[in-house]
């Protein structure tokens, strides 16, 4: 049975300015994308952007292109969550980060705001690679972060069988706080995201 058919944009829906934006965007921001915009289960629009090898610009990505979706946790958990958290009027965008992260606080991250964390041009650090603390030089998790089974001091699921250690959180709340802070400008990261949980929560 076909669920997803095409139609005619309805509401206010201009593509001509998405394909501006996008196409703006791909060199820069992003290497390629595809936006598909729905509709009761009507198809709106779908098209592909800029290059599956932007070094060489051979193979233009289109709607069958197959992504990388590594990191799409961090939009598919947290967001959901914030916005839920905004219409009730428990949260907002337009805060310090300050407001609702205590760890952060006394830091020079407390004064960030959020509508800058979520658009990656507050300045936070890109990425630290907190897992490489908790293996050995062989390769194995060292037992005392982490265990395959539940438990009060192993609470925090890293994977399917595999639990860190409660007070591994705060190790790396102190190595946030620590963190270089950059200009403000566009510089993705990733550390927001091991502080919204404890924000929705």
């Amino acid at each position: 049975m076909r669920r997803i058919w095409y139609t005619v944009p309805t509401m206010a829906f201009n593509p001509r300015q998405v394909d501006h934006i996008l196409n703006q965007a791909t060199p820069v921001v992003c290497p390629a994308a595809q936006l598909v915009a729905r509709w009761r289960n009507q198809t709106l629009f779908d098209r592909a952007y800029g290059w599956s090898d932007p070094d060489e610009c051979r193979r233009p990505t289109t709607t069958e292109t197959r992504f990388d979706l590594a990191s799409v946790t961090k939009i598919s958990g947290p967001l959901p969550g914030l916005m839920l958290l905004e219409g009730m009027g428990r949260f907002s965008h337009m805060d310090r980060l300050g407001k609702y992260a205590p760890a952060m606080r006394g830091s020079d991250k407390a004064d960030l705001w959020l509508q800058d964390i979520l658009a990656h041009q507050a300045g936070l650090y890109p990425w630290i690679p907190f897992w490489q603390e908790t293996v050995k030089r062989n390769g194995d998790f060292k037992r005392r972060l982490v265990s395959s089974y539940p438990s009060e001091k192993y609470s925090l699921v890293m994977a399917d069988h595999l639990y860190l250690q409660d007070k591994f959180k705060k190790k790396i709340y102190r190595t946030i706080r620590k963190s270089e802070l950059g200009e403000k400008e566009y510089r993705y990261s990733g550390l927001s995201f091991f502080l919204f949980p404890g924000i929705i929560e």
